[in-house]
This record gives C-alpha cells, structure tokens and sequence, in this order.
C-alpha cells in the first residue's frame, strides 16, 4: 500500500477540504468535490518510505 500523506502534504488538508463541502453542500452536488479529492489523491505522488525503513 503506498502512501499519499508523505509524498504530498496538502493531500490530506485537501480530503479533509472535500469532506466538509459535502457536508455543508450535500448530495449531488457535493459528490463534486468527493470526486475532485479522488481523482488529485489518484494522481498525486506516491511514497512507500515508511513501510521500507
């Protein structure tokens, strides 16, 4: 399993980001920034180091 968090440090601030606007806004259209948060977490570098040292 690799990990986001060390590799990018805004990945996690960006989660927490989409979690409250789909709280505040709610379905549908909050799933908008679920799937934005998805597809930067996809995207976004990945780092094993933890689990290798």
């Amino acid at each position: 399993m690799e990990d986001v968090g060390l590799a990018d440090p805004n990945a996690l601030q960006i989660t927490i980001s989409a979690k409250q606007s789909f709280e505040f806004i709610g379905p549908p259209e909050g799933y908008l920034a679920i799937i934005e948060a998805v597809i930067y977490l996809a995207l976004a570098p990945k780092s094993n180091s933890l689990y290798t040292t």
